[in-house]
């Protein structure tokens, strides 16, 4: 991902991820955690925003160790190094 398109992602507001492929991907992850539950589409459209903004602020966290570097590109180092420095152990040891 190239740093630019993380700063117009910051600065938008439309959803980036497509919305059926998010749902679907919720509603299989969902009876994993949860049975027999239904999901309103506010609360979709709630968990898709939040997500969104996790990972937008995560990438421009990430983009703050490639302009130490001084490269113009993320990368997934970027992005593992700026979760062991922030101490971001929400997510799984693997990316």
């Amino acid at each position: 991902m190239h740093v630019r398109e993380v700063r117009q992602y910051e600065s938008g507001t439309e959803l980036f991820i497509p919305q059926l492929p998010f749902d679907r991907l919720v509603r299989s992850i969902a009876p994993k955690c949860i049975t027999a539950f239904w999901f309103r589409r506010e609360v979709l459209v709630l968990l898709q925003r939040m997500s969104e903004t996790y990972l937008i602020s995560r990438f421009g966290e990430s983009t703050e160790f490639s302009y130490l570097g001084k490269i113009q590109r993320l990368t997934a180092g970027d992005v593992l190094l700026a979760r062991r420095m922030l101490g971001d152990d929400c997510l799984s040891s693997n990316v």
